[in-house]
């Protein structure tokens, strides 16, 4: 996954506590979420009481410090599920209710979130990036190659498959919206990036496993083998040859983590 989250919060916030997620309680596993039988109230964007007092101003850190009770715990739990089919039509589900109904037609695709999405939609032949989601050691869920992969080849393309929030309240609503644990991976796995030269800095996210994507920063060595062209680009090339099985890392480095400015 993408930790930028607890990277970044964990320089400004100081927990007192923290929750382990619940592993029978349907709200909060992740891996249990059903689309149609969600045990909690269906919150309409239009009435904002649902929500904490004061939600529009909610910083970043204090969603994922205070009202989530400390998301680190669960950031960094290496025996975290892959999310299920289940749990990635909700997150859509919700996206479209409670963010923007124009996002239905990015989810619309033959190639199920658990494998990716359609990596070529100008062919429109649904066949997923050469990659898929297990555990990798010591960092939790990742993303490993399915074929041998070859220097240069685009390995993966978020141009057509993620979903960019409007703006800070819309990307606020989105987390108060989901059960606890999906908004806590939600605030990992977002990123903020500038998708035009001299365009604003936006509010990004995947619903699908190419979220669960790791860094190659590690023991300060780089280890990616997959990075985009440019820092507005979002297609990720293979830097180097990669076999059959080894995990897919790119470098985290490349992304802003000053939520200030993008209003949280």
């Amino acid at each position: 996954h993408r930790p930028l989250a607890a990277q970044e919060c964990a320089n400004s916030a100081n927990p007192s506590s923290s929750s382990k997620p619940s592993t029978t309680n349907p709200e909060n596993a992740f891996a249990f979420v059903s689309v149609d039988n969600i045990p909690y109230q269906h919150i309409d964007k239009s009435q904002p009481d649902k929500f904490p007092d004061d939600w529009e101003t909610y910083s970043f850190t204090r969603i994922y410090y205070e009202h989530l009770d400390d998301c680190e715990t669960r950031s960094e739990d290496p025996t975290k599920p892959l999310p299920s089919l289940e749990a990635w039509q909700f997150l859509r589900k919700r996206y479209v209710e409670v963010v923007d109904e124009k996002a239905a037609a990015t989810f619309d695709d033959l190639v199920p979130p658990t494998l990716g999405y359609t990596l070529d939609r100008d062919t429109g032949d649904p066949i997923p990036p050469p990659f898929y989601a297990k555990f990798s050691q010591g960092k939790g869920r990742g993303l490993f190659a399915s074929r041998d992969i070859y220097q240069g080849e685009l390995v993966h393309d978020g141009t057509h498959s993620d979903v960019v929030f409007p703006d800070a309240m819309a990307f606020r609503r989105y987390l108060f919206s989901l059960p606890r644990d999906m908004a806590c991976d939600v605030g990992d796995w977002h990123w903020m990036q500038r998708l035009d030269e001299n365009g604003k800095l936006r509010l990004v996210l995947a619903l699908n496993i190419s979220s669960l994507m790791n860094s190659g920063d590690y023991g300060g060595s780089k280890n990616n083998n997959v990075n985009p062209k440019s820092a507005t680009s979002q297609a990720f090339y293979a830097i180097r040859d990669i076999k059959k099985g080894d995990e897919i890392l790119t470098e985290y480095d490349i992304y802003e983590i000053n939520w200030k400015k993008v209003g949280l």
